[in-house]
């Protein structure tokens, strides 16, 4: 009779896991993405709101899941704005190994028609912390703008018979990455218009 019982209690046990292990990941996912994740809200990161789609989702090499999520395209302000929240997590059928990985969030500032400033922050749930930074970018005109001038220089170089160094085509500042601190961060989401001016 005894060993009835463990088998059933077995049983029951390996049949309630199982449906756990195969429900809850799906609904953990589904909150990660939800407007409402807690998680967002403690930290002051941006929602994920209707305004965003998703944009790509991959499964890497160790079976981290990532959900990229862009700002729906159509007319963008003139403003800093969000445009970019990247996640990643771990979903599995043994539950302790489901877990919130982290989080990019990337802000874009128009400069000029040909530069931009990218803000970007990074929330690391193992360590709970937020790392911020930002450089220069062109954006899709400046990108345009400076192939057509170095071809233009590049010719002029070969026309005149000198030799022009590949490396003088790039611009250093458009590569360097600045790690600032949250209120840096802050004060150029809020007071854009005035830092630029400088």
């Amino acid at each position: 009779m005894s060993r009835r019982i463990i088998i059933i209690c077995g049983l029951i046990i390996l049949v309630g896991y199982t449906i756990l292990g195969l429900l809850l990941p799906d609904s953990w996912q589904q909150t990660y993405s939800s407007e409402n994740f807690d998680l967002r809200t403690v930290n002051g990161l941006p929602k994920l709101d209707d305004s965003y789609q998703l944009d790509t989702f991959s499964v890497n090499e160790e079976g981290v899941i990532v959900e990229s999520w862009k700002l729906i395209s159509g007319e963008e302000p003139s403003q800093p704005f969000h445009y970019r929240k990247i996640f990643y997590y771990s979903s599995s059928f043994w539950l302790w190994e489901n877990e919130f990985l982290g989080e990019f969030n990337d802000y874009r500032i128009p400069i000029s028609d040909e530069k931009e400033m990218l803000l970007k922050s990074f929330y690391d749930s193992e360590n709970d912390s937020i790392e911020y930074s930002y450089n220069l970018s062109y954006t899709d005109f400046g990108i345009e703008q400076k192939r057509m001038r170095d071809i233009v220089s590049a010719a002029q170089a070969i026309e005149l018979n000198e030799y022009l160094c590949g490396t003088t085509l790039l611009e250093p500042e458009m590569l360097e990455i600045n790690y600032i601190t949250r209120t840096e961060f802050e004060s150029i989401i809020n007071h854009w218009d005035h830092i630029l001016s400088e």
